[in-house]
């Protein structure tokens, strides 16, 4: 490594398309002396190279590596990728953002960001670095491998049982405290049976290829792939594997989606992602149990969703990052908020940009503008459309926010956009129909509609939208449909599991002391009781998959409201009943109310129905309807002008009746 003191500095990128790779010098000596070279050269013509995937993280400690013989500073996590990375005795060309832009350089960075999906795109291969081995984390990567070989479509019909099996009782001879190493000894007898067994019957010749080739992709039924018991360590290290920042940093849409291949290193383990990508196939047809990860695999189903929009590849070399995605970018494009599980959308002729917003609410980014600027080169790289504003790292994120989603309402006449409207905002001077995207919103926790904006002509369905000379409001015509008659207690978000669902009880109770038993709540059909009305409200009628939920679901909630203390409440509804009832289709319930009810708050409006709305709704708030809007959302009044609260859910909330007054639907509001 050169004894330079004098720090780097980047020279200006001439060309439109310019950019700089870095060569990586060869070195047996691990992390000692990292040397590179960086050259500019055309985009278009530009040699082999590979991109780099990673998460910048902490900054501290800083470490100094050589770059064109002069000083560089580079992060502790890039720091230990480019000594995992560099090999023994040739070069290895390489795009690095931190590294190929200039990072001071705002000019530069304007012009660089767009190009991004292109230079991803063009790679070799991308190489994704999730960091050192920690907390098991090779023991993660082999139950990633084997879950990479199932096939999904045999988890039914008691799939899923195989796969996530009950450890066998320990003879009663064993004491306690010895079960876990008989069951060591155990693994250990049959794994040394199966090395005996693969010896002297070898696996094909693919089995010797490296990492990077070998195509396995999922064909094995459940019970053909031996999986760790539940309880196993293997299970705790796989979830801590897929909490690793990487999986839900924003780029990483952008990175995976556009990559011919990828590669994961993980330490010294690599694991190529198509595998990852079946993992989480497999996990999501397994419903994401908790000993599994449980719903942090979204943020990979997410990506597995965006990877769907890849353009047709004539290509069907199984090493390829989406193998068995063969979309059309346009179809798939407007296919991903299903996937996602994020958002219910009436037409699908929207914006890409709507629907990649959509599906990356969950994922993170360290400059909160990048939670836009990182969607625009796959906007542009998979389906032509132009990004709505110049990247401009120097304008106000609160500017930004509020302008895109001006453009996704007046682009598609729809408001579709509102149902990502934060339960919870950061941006505080952000005006209150514009979306802050710099939250981080779960999965499943939008309001959507089933039957509202399906029954809606195109006509009404679209938004109007009044031009205004204040970019901070936002005129559009809509319908009050109510008032807020009465409030009850709010469910507050905590990261803690058991935090949380303390809180959802005590709110259940006390919306069943304060609000159930009241005389003017009305059921939305006459054969409906009033406690069914309130176990479809909690859930807003859906369940985790977004159809209207099952008769069963009653029954699941009077038994989770018995173990509350609440049986006098459903005895109408275990009468006569004696089946036994699995305590994990109870635990879906569970799952599904408490999702939808997180920052949420029950509510009466002036007409008795129920209605799931924002925690922040307060008693003499506006219901109304917007065309193009899917569901009714909850306003303020504040003379001159209104703010939106949020989307909400009313029961038995009947549109089409409703409308039938056209003459009654037009009324302006002002937002800001």
């Amino acid at each position: 490594m050169s004894s330079s003191t004098e720090e780097f500095q980047h020279t200006a990128l001439e060309g439109e398309r310019t950019i700089r790779l870095v060569e990586l010098l060869p070195s047996v000596l691990g992390w000692s002396g990292i040397q590179c070279t960086l050259r500019a050269v055309p985009l278009q013509g530009a040699p082999v190279y590979e991109a780099l995937s990673y998460t910048w993280g902490a900054e501290e400690p800083a470490h100094q590596i050589s770059c064109n013989e002069k000083t560089m500073i580079v992060g502790p996590n890039l720091f230990h990728a480019l000594g995992r990375l560099r090999f023994r005795t040739t070069a290895r060309l390489l795009w690095i953002d931190a590294i190929c832009i200039n990072q001071k350089d705002f000019k530069e960075k304007n012009h660089q960001i767009p190009l991004m999906g292109s230079i991803y795109a063009q790679a070799k291969r991308v190489v994704i670095w999730l960091g050192e081995e920690a907390d098991d984390s090779s023991k993660a990567l082999a139950l990633i491998s084997k879950l990479g070989k199932i096939d999904d479509d045999e988890l039914e019909d008691g799939g899923r049982a195989l796969l996530f099996r009950e450890a066998p009782p320990i003879p009663a001879y064993i004491p306690s405290f010895l079960a876990p190493i008989s069951r060591s000894i155990g693994d250990m007898v049959t794994n040394a049976a199966k090395a005996f067994i693969d010896k002297i019957a070898p696996e094909d010749s693919d089995s010797e290829l490296d990492s990077d080739d070998i195509s396995i992709l999922g064909t094995e039924h459940p019970s053909e792939v031996r999986l760790p018991y539940q309880g196993d360590i293997s299970w705790k290290a796989l979830q801590a594997f897929i909490s690793r920042p990487w999986f839900s940093r924003i780029w990483v849409i952008q990175e995976v989606v556009v990559a011919e291949k990828a590669l994961v290193i993980c330490g010294k383990d690599t694991l190529p992602w198509y595998i990852i990508r079946n993992a989480a196939q497999v996990m999501m047809s397994a419903s994401f149990p908790e000993e599994a990860g449980g719903r942090r695999w979204m943020n990979i189903v997410a990506i597995n969703g965006a990877a769907d929009m890849h353009k047709d590849r004539d290509s069907e070399d199984e090493d390829a990052v989406h193998p068995s995605a063969r979309l059309h970018a346009p179809k798939a494009l407007a296919q991903l908020p299903y996937q996602a599980g994020q958002i219910y959308v009436a037409r699908q002729n929207h914006h890409p940009l709507l629907n990649l917003l959509a599906a990356t609410l969950h994922t993170d980014a360290t400059n909160p503008r990048d939670k836009i600027y990182g969607l625009f080169g796959i906007v542009e790289s998979l389906s032509g459309a132009v990004p709505p504003i110049p990247v401009d790292y120097e304008m106000p994120v609160r500017d930004l926010y509020r302008d895109v989603t001006r453009f996704l309402i007046k682009e598609d006449l729809t408001l579709v956009v509102f149902q990502m409207h934060g339960l919870t905002r950061k941006l505080l001077d952000l005006p209150s129909w514009a979306i802050d995207w710099s939250v981080v919103k779960n999965f499943g926790s939008m309001i959507m509609s089933f039957s509202v904006a399906e029954a809606l002509s195109e006509e009404v369905n679209q938004a109007s939208v009044v031009e205004s000379s204040d970019p901070d409001e936002l005129i559009l015509d809509m319908k009050r449909i109510g008032i807020v008659s009465r409030t009850g207690m709010a469910v507050v978000r905590d990261p803690q599991v058991d935090v949380m669902m303390r809180s959802m009880e005590v709110a259940l109770k006390d919306w069943v002391d304060a609000i159930v038993g009241l005389p003017e709540i009305k059921p939305a059909e006459s054969s409906e009781t009033k406690v069914e009305s309130f176990w479809r409200t909690i859930i807003a009628n859906q369940n985790g998959s977004k159809d209207e939920p099952p008769e069963d679901y009653g029954l699941y909630f009077a038994i989770w409201a018995t173990r509350m203390g609440l049986g006098d409440l459903v005895t109408e509804i275990l009468e006569g009943r004696r089946e036994l009832i699995d305590a994990k289709d109870v635990d879906r319930y569970v799952s599904d109310a408490v999702w939808m009810c997180t920052d949420r708050r029950l509510c009466v409006t002036d007409t008795g129905s129920l209605c799931l709305a924002p925690a922040t709704t307060k008693e003499g708030d506006t219901l109304v309807f917007f065309p193009g809007g899917g569901t009714p959302f909850v306003l303020r009044d504040h003379g001159p002008f209104s703010t939106l609260v949020g989307p909400c859910y009313i029961h038995g909330f009947n549109l089409v009746e409703t409308l039938k007054d056209q003459n009654s639907l037009i009324e302006s509001v002002v937002l800001r």
